[in-house]
């Protein structure tokens, strides 16, 4: 069910109804988080995109804590970088920056 409903919220997000994708995005969540806790990838990969949905709608203090918490999740699960939008969001204008350098920028938010 999970998926679907991450699945659905992709097709309506890719139509440019994001207020709607996200609810279908965070019923994704909530299943996710139940079969798999609160820790798991599967849940930042949700996350990721509700942030990416919060950030289009210019939503970015939401957009700030939910990726950074998908970074966290990420982090632990993988024991380092993984890919994701926080970069791209902190840093539009310095391509050249480190990945360091843009994580320390975005928790510097908090």
């Amino acid at each position: 069910m999970a998926r679907l409903a991450h699945k659905i919220g992709e097709y309506i997000r890719d139509g440019g109804h994001y207020n709607e994708a996200i609810t279908f995005f965070l019923k994704a969540l909530e299943i996710k988080r139940a079969e798999y806790g609160e820790d798991a990838v599967e849940v930042a990969t949700t996350m990721n995109e509700l942030g990416r949905l919060y950030f289009r709608l210019g939503r970015n203090e939401e957009t700030l804590a939910i990726w950074r918490r998908a970074l966290e999740i990420r982090e632990a699960a993988k024991g380092g970088r993984e890919d994701h939008d926080i970069g791209d969001f902190c840093f539009q204008k310095k391509k050249n920056r480190k990945w360091t350098d843009k994580k320390n920028f975005f928790l510097s938010f908090s």
